[in-house]
Parts: structure tokens; sequence; C-alpha cells
């Protein structure tokens, strides 16, 4: 009996070795092992009126979240600030951290963030 498959969807596997190779140059890391992407809203708030309805919503900028694992290619911690693009979305390096040991490779951990304006408003 033959295998089929049952659909055309693709499910994607693994990380992408062009997004992996960019990430790597721009953090100094060795190899990436693992990578979360995230987003969230930096505002969510309602108002309601004097009978307890719903009358308006606000949503606030989207903020977007990036913490790759891996392991480092020297003792140094990567530098805080840097710019990383990662799954199309840009993030500053804002926290990084170390982990030797004798039993292993040195491990980097490293996260950040980056704004992306939804506003169509004019800022000063």
């Amino acid at each position: 009996m033959a295998l089929t498959k049952k659909s055309a969807t693709t499910i994607p596997h693994g990380l992408g070795t062009t997004e992996v190779t960019a990430a790597i140059t721009a953090t100094g890391m060795a190899t990436i092992t693992s990578a979360e992407v995230g987003a969230e809203l930096t505002v969510n708030v309602f108002a309601k009126d004097q009978t307890g309805e719903h009358v308006a919503h606000l949503f606030g900028d989207t903020k977007h979240t990036l913490k790759l694992d891996g392991h480092a290619s020297a003792l140094t911690v990567p530098s805080l600030g840097t710019e990383v693009t990662f799954a199309g979305r840009e993030s500053v390096i804002t926290k990084a951290s170390i982990t030797a040991a004798n039993e292993d490779f040195v491990k980097a951990s490293l996260s950040g963030e980056g704004y992306v304006s939804t506003g169509t408003g004019n800022y000063a």
C-alpha cells in the first residue's frame, strides 16, 4: 500500500537557512538551535458607557518579540542594541546571556523586541 499526501498544505520545518545566516552574522553567534518569534499589542483597552456597554476599543502599536538560543562563538556577550531581522521582523537585542560549562559548548541566549506603528496620524 502506497502512502498518499492528503493535503497540498506545506508545513514549515525547522529554521530557514537565509534567516539563520543573517541572524548569526548580526549577533556573532556560532549556531542557532531555536528561535521564538511573537507579537502583541502594546495597548489594548476599552471604554464603557454609564450602562456598562462597550463603546470604544483602542489598540496600540504592535510589539514584536524575538528569542534566539544557540551556541556562542566566544565567551563575550553579544552587544545590546544590535539590530536583527528574523522572520521578516526587525528587532533590537535587549537582553543577552552566555552560559559556559566544562561538559558542553558555550551557550548563548538573546532576546529582542521591535515596534511597528499601526497608526496613520501625523507624528512630530
